[in-house]
């Protein structure tokens, strides 16, 4: 079995049909951040992916973590033209966070953790009195038709997770 490192290195490599025919779905999560989160503020996600989410929401700095050095470098790669999108590889449970952010996002991360406590205490640290959390996850009844996209090649392919 894959370590969740190497699924996401392996998903880099093989999700550009995937997300093609996802993307009214991430149109509307990011519909849904940008209603909660404001231009031009300063913006941490973790487990960002491609870096697609933390640049859609026009953050004025944004940071983007990622357990995957494959997903790291084609953020990096995509994002290149804008310098205020930072890119960098780390586990969400030993994160350092790189600066004081007004949000922070965990997208589809925490059932990938262990122990998500530990994430949200090490996320203190990048936390201001005013700073907002936003935690989006799959809802337990979606399962059944998750398993059917990953059959009909609608879905990636995922390893097992936590369910909140």
């Amino acid at each position: 079995m894959m370590s969740v490192r190497e699924h996401f290195d392996w998903v880099a490599a093989h999700d550009t049909v995937v997300r093609r025919r996802q993307r009214a779905f991430h149109a509307q999560l990011l519909a849904a951040h940008r209603a909660a989160i404001e231009v031009d503020a300063s913006v941490l996600e973790v487990g960002c992916g491609a870096g697609d989410l933390l640049a859609g929401l026009n953050p004025r700095r944004g940071w983007g973590v990622d357990i995957s050095p494959a997903m790291v470098a084609r953020a990096r790669e995509k994002w290149a033209s804008r310098p205020h999108l930072k890119f960098r590889e780390g586990a969400a449970e030993l994160l350092e966070p790189p600066a004081i952010v007004d949000h922070i996002v965990l997208n589809y991360l925490t059932g990938y953790l262990e122990d998500i406590q530990s994430v949200l205490v090490h996320l203190q640290a990048a936390a201001h009195a005013r700073t907002r959390l936003h935690l989006t996850t799959l809802n337990t009844p979606w399962n059944l038709i998750l398993k059917l996209g990953v059959k009909l090649g609608w879905v990636m392919p995922q390893p097992p997770s936590n369910w909140l």
